[in-house]
């Protein structure tokens, strides 16, 4: 009661009580509120509920006044749950969920109390049991008190007397939940049944990294791997799905529960928490055959013989024909690769109308968002197949990588996730060999993850991690495409046969366990010193720990002296301001790998030639007889070290030279490479734009025809685009981007050609896209007028003639260049179709408008339940309104800044901003203002971005950075753009 309220009772000098009728009011008033306390108070003590805050005993706060430390004791160690859950798919029910789960678990340490992990579940705490099972018969062990710690996620039961070291128990917790609409834990989704026009609920678990805490009480961290037995309950015209096989059917007892039935799976192996994955569904399925055969060599191990479905909603199954062709390949491949076989009985792949990730690798049931499993190709592109085949290959390649044998804690996730990524190129060449997979890597890997490397704002691959919102934050592309890039770097200087060995004897060695990244590093050491393949005196960890404990990647600066053949080579870290904020040296073992006219000109010899030691400031090499004063000299062969390279300028102009004379002399990869570092040395300032330019004429004049250079000049094309956009130098940059893209353009031509091979219809979308974006009238008006011919086909309700692989094209610039009719349209075939790579195409090609009204209305409708964006999709469709234009980046900033509260309240614990505020927003935003604004941002909502909070940082820094290029470089580019003269722009 606050102070101004103090006289409402009087105490005399008379002994007794005097009460006015106000007094006698406001007595019954806290007498009232007196009783609803202790209700409150026996709740409590029935139930440990998350959403409440929870007021404990003296005795109780002592115990838990420690460091502040989210991680669980290692006193205890779980080996075996028994889950049972009965999910109410009903509205009319709030989706609630009904469980009880026996833990049995061993005692490591003597203890006074068993520590989990809960979140958002409700314990009925006067039916928790505990028993000590070491003997034949149960005993009884009593417990003092149950406490719920809100801020960490711990739920903890103390004992009257401690639990003994090397005994056994049996912990049975009873509970109640909420099927939530955050897409983590155990949640819900829906669809609309096509035929009935009725809404279908489905429930479906995401528990990756921390949330298996949401659907039951639980050991959540990596480690503390065990045996699961899973019963669901479930109504008779549903299907339920786990890890394991269903072992059988039993109806209930209850006479209240007619029409339900218990579906109990088998015990599985021993697996993490996050892993764990259930489904309730009214799906239908295929089964795909695992019966093929790889090669002479697969006779060498008996294949295992999983029963492989595909899961989807009854109107999308067809859909699903192509993931279950290429499913059971790839699982066969990397059986053969890793000489280990499959583990389980069965492997399910379940298409969700709702995910927060592409998908998850849960064993057993693995499941995807739709837009990642379903295929048709009459409206699936060639990139919607290509994504497709991505991802199912790098979730079978966690089967092995992540679920076989996993990071013992997150600060080691790229063991898992940076494998898997790794591996996934693998199994995608081996089902589709014409894709060149393994050479489309150093453009969608290394050269994607350089730009977020080289901010100070960056990570070490292997960093530690504490709070869920810490681990949530390193799900980014230092884990994965870094991750990746130096384990491929390793597969080449080991040579391929030293490293599967290694990968294959570390899977058995560990395999049903948990692993550090040291593990690794002792089994590729053991193999490499037995195959020579590596110095004796030196280990694979010495050589990556300063790839994965150090964050940030080595420019290494080659200056020849031409009259005595020696090429000097440096190592520095590689800034793209060359500002740093720490005085640490960073320093690496570099493998150099090189190429000149003389040796290795088929640019086939990956290993390194020598090696750049930490401890060495520069190393110099004759390689008198190899090199001419006039010869060309590359490093790093097709990409393969994790390294930048910047040469002298008289060899930069002669590579130049080579590639406008016969650039096939120099291998597609390096000619991508080539570009990429040129022109981010520049944007560093460490080249001259003019060299870099310059080099970049080579496109057009030599009739360069392969994808990967051109794609590689194009992402960095951006970055100049977004800084001269609004600038007078703009005009004369459309200028020259038409003039290098148009010859390519007149070749190739808008529409297909019966004989385009994969690569060169990709080629094409690219080279269109620019085109359209920067107003080539040809490429327009046939955007415009296809739009114009399917609009002008109402009558039939889903017939496109557009061909699919430029319907993304097509579809943006007709609505950019359009009015409220071509997006209403738009808009309309998004509800009615039923394929979602062609949702996602419209979802995508909506935010190209240019009217302000549409894209404000667009952004709400992201952020708005019960719109006709999914949650789902609403990250995406910010960040695609963000990218579209320098009028959508400026309305989506202005709603960020506003509506921030909304936003996180919206997306709860699913929310993240990098791509939003990174990938689309900052990469635009390069005034002072703008630096203002950004930071004023972070300023205004501190501490509630949750693990979005590095991606803001990140943003502040890329920001800075484009602040100091326009003041340094931008005058630079502009003149060479007034002096160079460009023809052939029509």
């Amino acid at each position: 009661m606050s102070p101004n309220h103090s006289s409402t009772l009087t105490f005399t000098n008379r002994t007794g009580l005097f009460s006015s009728k106000k007094r006698i009011i406001c007595t019954m008033v806290i007498f009232c509120l007196f009783i609803t306390i202790v209700g409150i108070c026996v709740y409590q003590l029935t139930y440990a509920e998350v959403g409440s805050s929870w007021t404990s005993t003296q005795v109780e706060e002592k115990r838990f006044k420690t460091q502040e430390n989210f991680r669980l004791p290692n006193t205890l160690k779980p080996i075996h749950y028994k889950l049972n859950l009965i999910p109410y798919l009903n509205p009319t029910k709030n989706f609630s969920m009904d469980g009880d789960v026996k833990i049995h678990i061993r005692c490591d340490q003597s203890t006074d109390r068993i520590v989990l992990n809960i979140k958002n579940i409700s314990v009925i705490k006067t039916n928790v049991q505990l028993w000590d099972v070491s003997e034949d018969e149960k005993k009884i062990v009593g417990i003092e008190c149950q406490v719920y710690d809100l801020k960490r996620d711990l739920y903890s039961i103390f004992v009257n007397e401690s639990l003994i070291e090397g005994r056994f128990y049996e912990i049975f917790i009873p509970y109640r939940a909420i099927l939530n609409d955050q897409l983590v834990g155990f949640y819900r989704s829906s669809y609309i049944d096509k035929g009935t026009n009725e809404t279908r609920w489905l429930g479906i678990t995401q528990f990756s990294p921390t949330d298996a805490r949401r659907a039951f009480p639980c050991f959540d961290e990596p480690a503390f791997k065990a045996e699961f037995e899973v019963s669901l309950g479930r109504l008779e015209n549903m299907t339920t799905l786990s890890n394991m096989n269903l072992v059988k059917t039993v109806p209930f007892d209850e006479e209240d529960m007619r029409g339900w039935v218990w579906d109990h799976y088998a015990k599985s192996l021993p697996m993490s928490t996050y892993v764990v994955g259930f489904a309730v569904t009214d799906f239908a399925h295929i089964v795909s055959s695992c019966n093929s055969t790889l090669s002479s060599s697969s006779s060498l191990m008996t294949m295992s013989q999983p029963k492989f479905s595909i899961w989807a909603r009854p109107d999308a199954i067809n859909q699903t024909k192509y993931a279950g062709n290429i499913g059971p390949r790839i699982l066969r491949y990397f059986e053969e690769y890793f000489g280990i076989k499959f583990p389980l009985p069965k492997q399910d792949m379940i298409g969700v109308p709702d995910h927060r990730f592409s998908a998850m690798e849960n064993w057993g049931m693995i499941t995807y968002r739709e837009l990642v499993i379903f295929y048709d190709p009459d409206y699936s592109s060639d990139s919607d197949k290509r994504r497709i085949a991505d991802v199912v290959s790098h979730e079978l390649g966690h089967q092995w990588f992540g679920n076989l044998v996993t990071p013992a804690w997150w600060s080691d996730l790229w063991l898992k996730e940076g494998f898997a990524s790794y591996v996934q190129y693998l199994g995608v060449n081996y089902v589709e060999p014409d894709w060149k997979m393994l050479d489309l890597f150093v453009l969608n890997e290394v050269q994607k993850v350089f730009q977020l490397d080289a901010l100070n704002n960056s990570h070490p691959i292997s960093i530690p991690v504490n709070h869920p919102d810490e681990i949530n934050r390193i799900f980014d592309d230092i884990s994965y495409s870094k991750g990746c890039s130096i384990i491929r770097m390793m597969d080449h200087f080991l040579t391929s046969k030293t490293f599967k060995q290694g990968v294959t004897n570390y899977l058995n060695k560990w395999k049903f366990n948990n692993t550090e990244q040291n593990d690794l590093w002792e089994s590729l050491t053991q193999v490499a010193h037995q195959d020579g393949t590596l110095d004796p005196n030196l280990t694979v960890g010495q050589i990556m720990d300063t790839w994965t404990l150090q964050k940030g990647f080595p420019v290494i600066h080659v200056k020849r002296n031409y009259e005595t053949g020696c090429v000097c080579f440096l190592q520095s870290k590689f800034s793209l301001t060359n500002e740093t904020t720490t005085t640490e040296e960073y320093r690496w073992y570099i493998p150099i790998s090189y190429t000149t006219p003389e040796f290795n000109s088929d640019f086939t010899l990956t290993v390194p030639q020598f090696w750049i030691l930490p401890n060495e400031t520069s190393v110099k090499k004759n390689l008198t007889g190899f090199l001419d004063e006039s010869d060309w000299f590359i490093v790093n062969i097709q990409t393969t070290g994790y390294y930048r390279v910047n040469y002298d300028t008289q060899n930069w102009i002669l590579i130049t030279t080579q590639l406008q004379l016969e650039p096939e002399e120099i291998h597609t990869v390096n000619r991508a490479q080539l570009i990429d570092d040129v022109m981010t040395l520049s944007r560093a300032s460490l080249l001259t734009y003019d060299l870099a330019l310059n080099l970049t004429l080579y496109l057009p004049n030599t009739n360069e025809m392969e994808y990967l250079p051109w794609q590689s000049y194009f992402n960095n094309l951006k970055h100049l685009s977004y800084m001269l956009q609004n600038c007078p130098a703009y005009s004369n940059f459309k200028e020259y981007v038409l003039s290098q893209l148009i010859s390519e353009y007149n070749r190739l031509g808008f529409l297909e050609r019966e004989f385009d091979s994969v690569l060169e219809k990709s080629h094409r979308v690219h080279i269109l896209k620019w085109a359209c974006n920067i107003g080539h009238i040809d490429c327009i008006q046939n955007s415009v007028d296809l739009f114009a011919n399917w609009m002008s086909n109402r009558s039939k309700k889903f017939q496109n003639i557009i061909p699919v692989n430029l319907r993304s094209i097509v579809y943006c610039t007709a609505i950019r260049n359009g009015s409220t009719e071509e997006w209403e349209f738009a808009k309309n075939k998004y509800l009615q179709v039923n394929v979602a790579s062609e949702k996602d195409r419209i979802l995508t090609a909506l935010a190209c408008s240019q009217n302000e009204t549409i894209l404000t209305s667009y952004l709400n409708a992201a952020v708005t339940p019960n719109t006709f964006v999914r949650k789902q999709d609403s990250r995406n469709v910010l960040q695609r309104i963000a990218s579209s234009s320098d009028i959508g980046k400026r309305l989506t900033f202005q709603f960020l800044q506003k509506e921030w509260p909304r936003i996180r309240l919206y997306f709860g614990a699913g929310l993240s901003i990098a791509k939003v505020i990174n990938g689309a927003i900052a990469v635009r935003l390069k005034s002072e203002s703008d630096l203002k604004d950004i930071e004023n941002f972070k300023m205004k909502y501190s501490g509630e971005f949750g693990f979005g909070e590095r991606a803001v940082d990140e943003a502040i820094e890329i920001v800075r950075t484009n602040v100091h290029w326009m003041k340094n470089s931008y005058q630079t580019v502009a003149n060479w753009l007034k002096k160079t003269r460009f023809t052939g722009t029509e």
